[in-house]
Parts: C-alpha cells; sequence; structure tokens
C-alpha cells in the first residue's frame, strides 16, 4: 500500500518581466524557437505573488526542503497539514532581486540552488556577495553542480567534480553546510544518486512531476516545476487537496 502524499515541492528558476530575455542552456529535449526556450521557465512578478497568495489564503503551508528531508529520514514525526516546498534553481539574478524579497515580505522559506560557472557571468547571474547576502538573510543556499552538465553522461573524475567541488565552493562562499542538490534537466541514475551520497549529499530533487510521501527516497524528490505558460488553475492541481 502506497504511503499518504504529505507534501509538495515547487521548482522555479525565474521571475522576471516578460521583457527580461537573455541566453540561458537549452534543454537536451529543446524543440522550441530560441526566444520560447529562453522564455520556458521564466514566469512574471505578477503570476508569483498570484501563486503566493494562493498558497497563503488557502491554508498551505510552505516549510524548509531540509524539513522535510528530516522528516524522510526520521528526524521529524510530523510534518504541517499541506505542506509545500519552495525551490529555486539556477542562479539568476532575479532570485535577489524579485524571489527573496517576495518570500521574505510574507515569511516564506525557500532553497537556492546555484551552480558556480554561472555566478558573477553578465547582469542576469548572481554575484557571490549577492548569494552570501541571501545566505545571511535566511535562504538556504544549496549545489545545483559546478557546471550544470549531465551528469549521466559524466567521467568518474568530472562527476566529483561537479557533485564534491560544487558543495564544497558553495559552503565555502555561503558560511553554510551544504548536503542538498538539484541534478541538472533532472539527469540521474543510481550511480549519480550514491556518488551523490558518497560526496556527502543526504537528499537531492529531479524534474520528475509528483508528491512526496514518507517513503519517498531522498535522494530522488519529485518537484513541480513552473512554466511560463503555468496558469493558476494548473499550479491549484500541483498541490495537495
Amino acid at each position: 500500500m502506497l504511503a499518504a502524499p504529505v507534501a509538495t515541492i515547487l521548482c522555479y528558476h525565474e521571475v522576471d518581466p516578460e521583457t527580461a530575455v537573455h541566453a540561458t542552456i537549452p534543454r537536451r529535449s529543446a524543440t522550441g524557437e530560441e526566444k520560447s526556450e529562453m522564455r520556458r521557465y521564466t514566469v512574471t512578478p505578477e503570476t508569483f505573488e498570484a501563486q503566493l497568495d494562493y498558497l497563503q489564503q488557502n491554508d498551505y503551508c510552505v516549510i524548509a526542503l531540509a524539513d522535510l528531508v528530516d522528516f524522510l529520514e526520521g528526524r521529524r514525526d510530523a510534518l504541517p497539514p499541506r505542506a509545500v516546498v519552495i525551490t529555486v534553481d539556477d542562479g539568476w539574478a532575479c532570485a535577489y532581486t524579485n524571489i527573496a524579497p517576495a518570500l521574505r515580505r510574507r515569511g516564506l522559506p525557500f532553497t537556492l540552488f546555484v551552480y558556480p560557472k554561472i555566478v558573477g557571468r553578465g547582469s542576469h547571474a548572481l554575484s557571490w556577495p549577492q548569494i552570501a547576502e541571501l545566505a545571511r538573510s535566511g535562504a538556504d543556499v544549496e549545489s545545483h553542480t559546478f557546471t550544470h552538465s549531465f551528469l549521466t553522461q559524466t567521467d568518474p573524475q568530472f562527476l566529483q567534480h561537479e557533485l564534491e567541488d560544487s558543495r564544497l565552493e558553495v559552503a565555502r562562499r555561503t558560511g553554510q553546510p551544504v548536503t542538498l542538490l538539484s541534478y541538472p534537466y533532472g539527469d540521474t541514475n543510481a550511480a549519480v544518486a550514491a556518488d551523490a551520497v558518497r560526496f556527502g549529499y543526504r537528499a537531492a530533487v529531479t524534474t520528475e512531476r509528483g508528491p512526496i510521501s514518507r517513503d519517498t527516497a531522498p535522494m530522488h524528490l519529485k518537484r513541480y516545476l513552473i512554466h511560463n505558460d503555468t496558469t493558476l488553475e494548473e499550479f491549484k492541481t500541483f498541490l495537495l487537496p
């Protein structure tokens, strides 16, 4: 018998106005034209606020990802009803300018997964001082590997660089321990997950959709990715009833 769902993990990438278009790393399965691919994972500030409004107005409880992992590992007895975790991938500047301020105003925690290669690369990327400030202000900053590569296609030495060096670098820059991982593109398998554990991670998130239950494997946490065209009605279907 399957365990009942206890939480939903949401995944954002960018929260920016429609005019804020810039180059991105394409998905392996990308088929759309270039501009639509750039906008695929960007939601407007108005859409983001509407989704947060819905969570708070309908008694959803936003919790830290670490609290969810503690529950899955047996270090926490229970979660609040209708639990939701907010994660943000990559390291775009809007995490500092738009996402964190909106969540801070509401007192909501979130996890930011960054990869060092993106840091400081142009005006749309976060800087290390901004990342350190986010960490000091309460954001949970974790690893998205070092270069955002496809992990199942890398050799063992490079995989160690992607997993271990990124964890150590983010920890050094933020002064916080790093134990959580976001697989780039959701690209993982049993061997990658085992190496992630070996290199110091206790949980990892994917791009596969689905709720979290008590028997969910910590190294394979499903999430709902929020797209540019995600409507509020679709957003509601991601959440526990």
